[in-house]
């Protein structure tokens, strides 16, 4: 679980607010925060917990994949299938995107089709 800046100090809501209040409190109370890289860190059995100030220090140390395609301007879309993963990528600004655009995950084959009008597949 990431968390960025401190722990919350209390549940949120009034349902079974008495329950959930001495539930959360002895979580809070077995984590044992020790510093660690970009934050700090706690195990509670096969669970880890970080916390920090900065959220993609917190993302890279929770081993989160960057995904630089998002970075590209392109709408994205990624599916998991049964013979891998299926990209819908859609470029919705004015100007064209004339970069490589790298994938997550590796590719056996990749296809691609232009939308536009003029390409008969609109």
């Amino acid at each position: 679980m990431l968390v960025q800046g401190e722990l919350p100090t209390d549940v949120p809501g009034l349902g079974d607010w008495v329950r959930r209040r001495a539930a959360f409190h002895k979580l809070t109370a077995q984590l044992q925060f020790r510093p660690g890289a970009g934050g700090r860190r706690a195990q509670l059995g096969k669970e880890t917990y970080l916390l920090g100030d900065e959220v993609p220090r917190l993302l890279i140390q929770a081993g989160v994949r960057h995904k630089t395609l998002a970075y590209s301007g392109l709408q994205v879309e990624r599916r998991r299938t049964m013979g891998g993963h299926t990209y819908f990528l859609a470029n919705w600004r004015a100007q064209p995107v004339s970069t490589w655009v790298p994938l997550a995950t590796a590719a056996k084959s990749v296809a691609l089709a232009s939308l536009r009008p003029c390409s008969g597949l609109w």
